[in-house]
């Protein structure tokens, strides 16, 4: 049995920037939503066998997370530059990836 754990808040805003230019028909945002299910697909055929754990942050994380708590330097030194998409496309994503995933039949989620 292979363990496959998946950092989703990570993986959401890679595929939101990589994929920012695809969006639907009503111009919603889909591309976070787009790379995400698909990746999960591709990993669920290469490891048919595998359990998965996708741990989500909780909410709040940006301004009283566990890690600042622990570290209160953590990502200090990031900041200042702009990213060139806007990252909240990338969260108001989340839900549906999170409604999508079921039909994958990867059920494990942890909320950290």
């Amino acid at each position: 049995m292979t363990l496959i754990l998946i950092d989703a808040k990570n993986a959401v805003y890679r595929f939101g920037y990589a994929m920012s230019r695809l969006h639907s028909s009503e111009g919603v945002p889909t591309g976070a939503i787009y790379g995400f299910l698909n990746m999960l697909l591709r990993l669920k055929k290469k490891y048919p066998d595998g359990r998965f754990i996708i741990a989500w942050d909780g909410q709040g994380y940006k301004q009283n997370g566990w890690r600042r708590k622990i570290f209160p330097g953590y990502k200090a030194s990031r900041g200042g530059g702009k990213s060139p998409v806007d990252p909240e496309t990338w969260w108001q994503q989340e839900a549906r990836i999170k409604e999508h995933q079921k039909p994958t039949k990867i059920t494990g989620r942890v909320f950290i």
